[in-house]
């Protein structure tokens, strides 16, 4: 491991004699009291505290027509190592991985072609993302070509996954096969967007025979004066003939900020479609989950008979570093039937504490309460019904960018 550390050291000595380079730090510890944090506690489950860490060194190159990006990282659980004895613990043997690794070409000022192990995020997320919270975050190892003119961008990309050099069994649970086609026109305040994903994943995890889906988006995006605004639209299908259904999925919400920015309110609502079975349920893919639908994290996964969330965000400036944020959220279940039951699973309330500390660090801190009906046990049958779930949650983020 030294030598490693050692080799990417002097890597970085050498191109900054050449090129502009960056070094990238982020070390962001989180401590978490965790009571019904993403899934409902049964009865007889205690207060569980745990503390997790990410930590990532990047470099970061351009020179010329090429850039270059390569990012380690570690993840790990306070205490997790698995080299220990009586006398004390001594690493994981698994801890550090690449998050980023990537080469970007120009050949004009308007074409720029990427290849790599790189992040992707497009509109509102919700259907790729890198997802910040989760402490992995999500890389894709994809081919990028980008191409960019005054107000219009178009990028085009794919990606083809094999678990080894040679051999055909892939989980059936991470995306093989992954085609993008994204377009914005870009105007003062305004955003307008296309967007096209076709997903293959196998079967199972002893068959080559992949099934796709194919989801299809279009939205806007604004922010003209005080006043904010989102709205997307997204159509799925899956190609197989034992899921017969069109999905779909809108968000909508707007708001604004006044006295300079002090106090912000915004209001909106996302309908996922679901169904009896999971044919008209709208897959996530590898959008963002925390934050969408509450911080709990209950419907990280779509709940099959789907769902609706409306909400109400408030944002308050205690002071030029410190900002205040409270979310509710109301949530349904789109396609439930039993009339003798509310197609309500609960409600949820996020209180958020953020403060800039400096340029580079930030300090944040939340509260989650989750109040249950006696829907919820649809969602989760090993719930108890109407009990109060909550989770606390204190993290700092430093992220300092250096220049060689």
């Amino acid at each position: 491991m030294k030598r490693f550390f050692l080799i990417f050291f002097f890597c970085g000595l050498i191109v900054a004699a050449f090129a502009q380079t960056e070094l990238e730090i982020e070390i962001r510890p989180r401590v978490l009291f965790d009571k019904g944090y993403k899934a409902p506690l049964s009865d007889g489950e205690k207060l569980a505290i745990s503390v997790s860490q990410r930590s990532s060194l990047a470099l970061l190159h351009a020179a010329g027509r090429i850039a270059m990006c390569f990012d380690i990282r570690d993840v790990r659980v306070w205490g997790d190592d698995d080299r220990f004895n009586y006398s004390g613990m001594f690493g994981n043997t698994s801890g550090i991985a690449v998050y980023r690794a990537w080469v970007a070409l120009k050949p004009t000022e308007s074409l720029q072609i990427k290849v790599g192990r790189q992040t992707l995020n497009y509109d509102d997320q919700r259907i790729l993302s890198n997802r910040g919270w989760n402490d992995y975050q999500i890389t894709y190892d994809a081919l990028l070509i980008g191409f960019s003119r005054n107000n219009h961008t178009l990028d085009l990309g794919t990606s083809y996954n094999n678990q080894k050099h040679r051999g055909d069994s892939y989980s059936p649970l991470k995306i093989k096969n992954l085609n993008l086609l994204h377009y914005a026109f870009t105007k003062p305040a305004h955003t307008f967007s296309l967007i096209s994903v076709v997903s293959g994943n196998t079967k199972s995890d002893t068959t080559t025979a992949l099934a796709y889906t194919s989801t299809l988006g279009a939205g806007a995006i604004g922010n003209p004066g005080d006043w904010r605004y989102q709205a997307y639209f997204y159509l799925q299908k899956k190609h197989d003939p034992l899921w017969d259904g069109l999905a779909w999925c809108l968000s909508l919400n707007g708001g604004f900020h006044f006295t300079e920015g002090k106090i912000g309110a915004r209001i909106g609502a996302d309908i996922l479609s679901g169904a009896t079975n999971s044919a008209s349920t709208f897959d996530l893919l590898y959008g963002k989950r925390h934050g969408f639908y509450g911080y709990m994290d209950y419907f990280n996964r779509i709940p099959e008979q789907g769902l609706e969330d409306y909400y109400l965000s408030l944002e308050y400036q205690l002071a030029k570093p410190l900002r205040v944020m409270l979310d509710l959220h109301y949530f349904e279940l789109q396609h439930f039937q039993p009339a003798s039951s509310t197609a309500s699973p609960g409600s949820e309330a996020d209180l958020t504490l953020k403060w800039y500390f400096s340029e580079a660090t930030t300090i944040q801190g939340g509260y989650s309460v989750f109040l249950p009906t006696s829907t919820m046990q649809v969602v989760y049958p090993a719930a108890t019904a109407q009990k109060m779930q909550h989770f606390i949650y204190l993290m700092i983020t430093a992220k300092p960018r250096i220049k060689l």
